[in-house]
Formats: structure tokens, C-alpha cells, sequence
């Protein structure tokens, strides 16, 4: 039951009128990277909020946004991929109460995008409680060590912090609640969003890297040290970097501290959106696993055609009564 607060002008006193709760709720089975549980629950008790309300309208806008980011739908070998890499982390099922309008339109952008539905929600849970060092960990494990992507990372992040608009403060709101309520309807990534505007993923010969463009012609690539020169970058290269267009290496997260120790994992592939067939390792997609797909799909796609072909002899040969 939910209830408006009404105050009578006459006495002061406060009383409460029911309303209808409207909104159809649905449980959700996802299975999830079990330290992201553990680190949500514990960001979700110091903000005081409860988790499924605020996952319910932060899942929504990332649905949006996921329709909107990855332009093309992954292959079914992709998918395969991602998915068989996603089953080799350290899962825990989650159950999660959302609205059915919420879970619509999850399955529904996944479906359209070929995108396995578990991997979405674990990487948007990843990045919405990822610090800065997990950060440079996913999107600048090509610069090598923590320490040496600090300058680039600090120039899309620290720029954007001192030149963002904050669209909630900018309604002039002076109650507590009103500017927590107005951060629930903003999605929780729009700071590493804005950052990523200053962005590009570069392809260079065989390498695929992230980094700061200029004048839309010139990148920055690292020469040693805190050295960096700039190299004129083919504009038919280049592509916005964003929160779910980029594929993370598989290796990403051993540049990670010690003090990571909790969260690392050898595997990071099942946290992908999107990869590109050309971006698929060779050695993966000639797995077992993969393998035997493939000579089941066979498999199956013969036994149909035997069938339809039964059928067809069938209908083509009189039966021996017929005949006499």
C-alpha cells in the first residue's frame, strides 16, 4: 500500500490518504559476479536506498542506452562467446523485484541486439560501483600499468568534473529529498558518459586502443615515461568510445593492485556488450565448447531436412493398394 501525505490547513495535523500502486512488479533470476553482490549491498546501505526500487529505474534508462550504444547486433557466435565466458566467473544468483515495464524492455533491447541478457546486467553493475583504478583497469589496459594511464584518464575524468552540468543541482532544489530523488532519474554512469565524450577507440594496425582525440585528427600515444607525442589519426578510425561499445580484454583486470585481490579475475570476456566477429580470438572459437554447437547445429539442420524430405517422397509414391 502507498500513501500521500496530507496536511490539513485548519488543524496542522498531518494525516494519510492511500493511493493505488499501479506499477505490476516481476521477480528476476540473474546470475551475477558474486564480490558485485557483496560491494552493491554494502554502496546500497550507506546511501540508504532501497536496491531493486533504484536498479529498477537505473536498468530502465540503461536499457535506453544500450539500444542506443551498440549500433550492431553481435553474431550468434559472439554471443556464444560472451555467454561461455560469462559461465566460467564466480556466479551467485540474484533474485531482483522490477517492474514488468523494466524487464520488457531489458529482454526485449537484448533480444535486438543478440546481447546475453546476464552479461548487460553484469556490466552495468560493474561499472556502477567501479572506482577510478577499475576504470583505467577496463577501458586503458593498453597503456600498460596503473601509474602510466593516469594522464590520459585524468584528462577526459578531471576536465569533465570541472566543466559537467549537473542537471539536478541546476533545478535550484533546496530539499535533501528532492535532490536524492532527482539523482534516482538520472542514470548512475552519466559522469563516465560525459568523460567518455572527449574519447575515441582507435584502430591502429592490429591494435584497438582508447584515447583522447583533437581537432578530430591527432591522438596521443605514449612514448615512455610521462611521454606522449601526437600521431594524426585516419578519421575512418575513429569511434566514440562508449559505456557498452567497447570490448574489455580478457586480461584487463592483472594491472589491477593487490588490494583489488577481492574482485580480480583472470576472465573479464563475459563482460562484454558487443564484440566484433574480427575481434573474436581464433583459438577461442575453435574451442570444444564451440565445436560441438557447431556439429549439433549440423546435426539438427540435417535431421530437419531428412524429415521434409520423408514427407515429400511420401506424397510423390502411390501406396501398394493404390497401385493395384
Amino acid at each position: 500500500m502507498v500513501y500521500d501525505v496530507v496536511t490539513s490547513n485548519q488543524t496542522g495535523l498531518i494525516t494519510m490518504a492511500t493511493a493505488d500502486q499501479t506499477e505490476n512488479k516481476t521477480k528476476v533470476l540473474v546470475n551475477v559476479y558474486e564480490p558485485l553482490i557483496a560491494i552493491m549491498k554494502h554502496k546500497f546501505d550507506a546511501a540508504c536506498l532501497k536496491r531493486d526500487a533504484y536498479l529498477d529505474k537505473a536498468l530502465r534508462i540503461e536499457a535506453g542506452m544500450l539500444r542506443e550504444e551498440v549500433t550492431t547486433p553481435n553474431s550468434d557466435q559472439a554471443k556464444n562467446f560472451i555467454t561461455e565466458n560469462l559461465k566460467q566467473l564466480r556466479l551467485k544468483p540474484l533474485n531482483l523485484l522490477l517492474s514488468t515495464e523494466t524487464v520488457e524492455l531489458i529482454n526485449e533491447v537484448c533480444k535486438e541486439k543478440n546481447i546475453p541478457r546476464d552479461s548487460f546486467i553484469n556490466r552495468f553493475f560493474l561499472l556502477m560501483i567501479a572506482s577510478d583504478t577499475i576504470l583505467k583497469a577496463l577501458f586503458f589496459f593498453h597503456r600498460g600499468k596503473i601509474e602510466e594511464i593516469e594522464e590520459e584518464y585524468s584528462y577526459a575524468f578531471d576536465y569533465v568534473q570541472s566543466e559537467l552540468s549537473d542537471p539536478v543541482r541546476e533545478g535550484n532544489l533546496i530539499n535533501g529529498l528532492d535532490v536524492i530523488e532527482g539523482y534516482s532519474e538520472e542514470s548512475p554512469l552519466y559522469i563516465i558518459r560525459a568523460a567518455f565524450n572527449n574519447l575515441y577507440i582507435i584502430q591502429k594496425d592490429d591494435n584497438i586502443f582508447v584515447s583522447a582525440v583533437y581537432e578530430n585528427k591527432y591522438h596521443r600515444t605514449h612514448i615512455g615515461g610521462n611521454n606522449y607525442e601526437s600521431i594524426k589519426t585516419d578519421s575512418s578510425k575513429l569511434k566514440k568510445l562508449r559505456t557498452y561499445n567497447y570490448v574489455f580484454d580478457k586480461k584487463c583486470f592483472s594491472i589491477l593492485p593487490d588490494e583489488y585481490s577481492f574482485i580480480k579475475t583472470n576472465n573479464m570476456l563475459g563482460f562484454n556488450t558487443y564484440i566484433p566477429d574480427d575481434e573474436l580470438p581464433k583459438e577461442e572459437t575453435s574451442s570444444p565448447t564451440t565445436l560441438a554447437k557447431n556439429e549439433l547445429d549440423k546435426l539438427l539442420a540435417f535431421t530437419k531436412s531428412e524429415k521434409t524430405r520423408t514427407a515429400t517422397k511420401k506424397d510423390t509414391n502411390p501406396t501398394e493398394g493404390e497401385s493395384q
